[in-house]
């Protein structure tokens, strides 16, 4: 059962404002491997990635968009929250503005490190969903 308080509607730049805020935010993004992946290699994944910094060009899905640029984000922690067969739940608490789906597939090595680089087996992101926004201080 679930219980959802204070549910409201909210309009483009209320989003805007959130996207684009400087507060941390907490992902719980769906990954599906090519192939099934080890225990050992999803540990990889969290000893390289929390509390590291990573390397993100303009991803080029909106590199038609934005101006190409390099951008240093910090991943704050990350986490498996589930394994089913070659799909993986992570839960990853970032800075604001790093691109989430290229931290876990790459982006053709546009985003270094990255989670399907460290376990060396492409994936894609199947699911992404904000679960918390943080304090501005983090």
């Amino acid at each position: 059962m679930v219980e959802v308080e204070g549910l409201r509607k909210s309009d483009r730049a209320e989003m805007r404002s959130l996207k684009e805020s400087t507060h941390p935010k907490t992902y719980r993004v769906r990954v599906r491997f090519q192939t099934t992946v080890d225990d050992g290699k999803l540990n990889e994944v969290v000893g390289a990635l929390a509390g590291k910094p990573i390397s993100q060009l303009t991803p080029s899905r909106v590199a038609h968009r934005r101006a190409d640029l390099e951008r240093h984000r910090t991943v704050r922690k990350i986490q498996v929250e589930s394994v089913e067969g070659n799909e993986v739940v992570f839960v990853v608490e970032a800075d604001s503005g790093t691109y989430i789906k290229e931290l876990m597939h790459g982006d053709a090595g546009r985003t270094q490190p990255n989670v399907a680089g460290i376990v060396g087996v492409p994936c894609e992101v199947v699911e992404l969903d904000v679960i918390e926004i943080g304090d501005q201080g983090g």
